[in-house]
């Protein structure tokens, strides 16, 4: 089969986005011919990879014009940025199917189910996905919540539900052939669309090449003694959800179990959080580390902590949450989205979502079980680098094929291209 695949985001040797794109790539080049849609100012990286299976590939590199895209600057202008190369992209896929005969087309990357992708007006069977999106705060905490998260999640919700009113948004959804969504909620929001063949799939994995790399940051952790180490390893914006960690550490003080956090990475919330530690009088407990130079550092800190903390709300998948387990580092988070599906009562503590008085009282609490538990750390490593090894590219791989087969089925019955 030929088949275009949009991916945005494919970059090999990084995590997130850029590595969904180039894994999930890499697995289905043994299967099919492909041609990929990607950025241009990944076409160095992809070329001077070494990797055999890229040669097989047909690249098409694509950017928007410097003079439109001037005002980018990292994460500043990305939404608008994307929305133009999205532009760029159908313009060199409608080039593209004049002269060769695509079978397919699969949205790839970026893993976000908004906005629907242009390519699903080629007129040929389209696959997207595994996407998220649909995913939102749990209801009984948005009481809790400060007058700017509560803006903020407001006008989220408002523009993705006025987005998924758009008939140009359910139009593409609903004649889609195969839906891959990361998350049971966003499966929901694209059948209320009309979507017809969703199926549920895990957005990210590992390789074994990365776990091996991973479990080499791991430290013994069976005979430690002083505080509890926690480490936090996010973006810092609003749903990240850091305050609640922080929160729940000036609860665990006073209750008595000693816990010390780091706080790695930057954004835009540094400043508040910053003003909320000495505010509850935990300069001592709490230290911000700001934005590490590389991502070995940061397996450092998370390799040598007794847990990850991650309490989102709103997380699609969690990467880091995936990688703390393949260190053997167990995660406490919340039981919703994305890292409540990764964690499981074997490797972590997932705290129940409520109010938040509620989720900070169980971060608190499952604080002072991973202290408690820390002559079962040996137990614990191993059950978490167990559980990493359920999360493969090849089973994203198995799913997406069968949304092709499933697109191709479906082609054959409407006797047309979908």
């Amino acid at each position: 089969m030929k088949v275009l695949i949009s991916a945005y985001a494919c970059e090999p040797g990084r995590g997130s986005e850029p590595g969904v794109g180039w894994n999930v790539v890499r697995e289905l080049s043994a299967r099919h011919e492909l041609w990929v849609l990607t950025r241009a100012n990944h076409e160095a990286a992809i070329r001077d990879s070494g990797e055999a299976w890229t040669a097989g590939v047909h690249w098409i590199f694509v950017d928007p014009p410097r003079w439109q895209t001037f005002w980018k600057k990292g994460a500043r202008g990305l939404r608008g940025f994307y929305l133009l190369w999205q532009r760029q992209a159908l313009a060199a896929a409608r080039r593209l199917v004049a002269v060769e005969s695509i079978d397919l087309v699969h949205h790839l990357t970026f893993g976000n189910f908004l906005p629907a992708s242009p390519l699903a007006e080629l007129g040929l069977p389209f696959v997207a996905g595994p996407v998220g999106g649909g995913e939102r705060m749990p209801p009984d905490l948005f009481d809790g919540c400060d007058t700017r998260t509560k803006w903020s999640e407001w006008t989220r919700e408002a523009a993705r539900d006025l987005a998924c009113r758009w008939p140009v948004t359910r139009r593409r959804y609903r004649s889609a052939a195969a839906l891959l969504a990361a998350t049971p909620a966003t499966a929901a929001q694209l059948r209320a669309m009309g979507a017809r063949d969703v199926a549920v799939q895990f957005q990210s994995a590992l390789s074994d090449d990365e776990r091996a790399r991973l479990a080499g940051f791991a430290t013994d952790r069976r005979d430690r003694s002083g505080p509890l180490r926690l480490v936090a390893a996010s973006r810092l914006i609003g749903w990240k959800g850091i305050d609640l960690a922080i929160d729940a550490v000036a609860l665990a003080r006073e209750a008595g179990p000693e816990v010390c956090l780091t706080i790695l990475q930057d954004g835009p919330e540094r400043k508040r959080l910053e003003a909320r530690v000495r505010r509850l009088g935990l300069a001592d407990q709490v230290t911000f580390e700001g934005r590490l130079a590389t991502h070995e550092e940061a397996c450092r800190w998370i390799g040598g902590a007794d847990a990850l903390i991650h309490p989102a709300w709103h997380e699609v998948f969690g990467q880091v949450c995936l990688e703390s387990l393949a260190m053997g580092v167990p995660v406490i988070c919340l039981d919703w989205a994305g890292p409540g599906r990764i964690v499981d009562e074997s490797c972590g503590y997932k705290v129940p979502p409520g109010t938040r008085p509620r989720i900070v009282a169980g971060l608190a609490a499952a604080m002072a079980r991973a202290l408690a538990d820390r002559p079962r750390a040996g137990v614990i490593s191993v059950a978490a680098r167990a559980r990493a090894t359920e999360f493969r590219w090849q089973a994203i791989a198995a799913s997406v094929l069968a949304g092709y087969a499933a697109a191709e089925t479906r082609n054959c019955d409407d006797g047309r291209r979908v």
